[in-house]
């Protein structure tokens, strides 16, 4: 919801070229770049350092929202939690997914999407996506061999990293 207010924000004022870096997860591309070309975010890949990616998503007026227990979570007696909840138990989800992103010019959408999706796991979020392969989706594995993506998405998604075997949904 933030992006999309400060879109909003950024329109009345007359910006119509931005690239706005929220948070861990959230990244607004207004417009494209000033010689016109689509924004290129990289997609983080959830065991590497921040900068290390393993796709890149180009991008012109659309949020790219990534959610992953990567980065937000707890530990406790040596265990690890994700901060995502799981709503039929409302304890840290337990899933097979290391990390989901949206590309969607609703970036509210695209964040409850991202959520969403995690929470189901690998099998059901593979299901839900090949009947809604509109959607720019990409989900990686927990094994982090492996990632999905949409049909939708492979028009503006690209590898970045040959270890991760990049899947197009059919």
């Amino acid at each position: 919801k933030l992006a999309d207010t400060l879109a909003g924000i950024l329109a009345a004022c007359d910006v119509h070229t931005a690239l706005l870096d929220l948070g861990q997860s959230t990244i607004l591309a207004l417009g494209a770049k000033t010689d016109g070309s689509p924004w290129r975010i990289g997609i983080q890949h959830p065991a590497e350092s921040r900068g290390g990616y393993f796709a890149v998503a180009s991008v012109k007026d659309e949020s790219v929202i990534t959610s992953g227990a990567y980065e937000r979570y707890f530990e406790e007696n040596g265990k690890r939690y994700s901060h995502i909840l799981d709503p039929k138990t409302g304890r840290p989800a337990k899933t097979d997914i290391s990390s989901v992103t949206i590309i969607d010019r609703d970036g509210a959408r695209a964040d409850a999407l991202c959520t969403a999706l995690f929470a189901m796991g690998w099998d059901r979020a593979e299901a839900f996506l090949r009947t809604h392969s509109e959607l720019k989706a990409l989900v990686m594995h927990a094994d982090m061999k492996q990632a999905v993506m949409t049909p939708a998405a492979a028009s503006s998604v690209t590898s970045a990293d040959p270890s991760v075997k990049l899947t197009v949904l059919k």
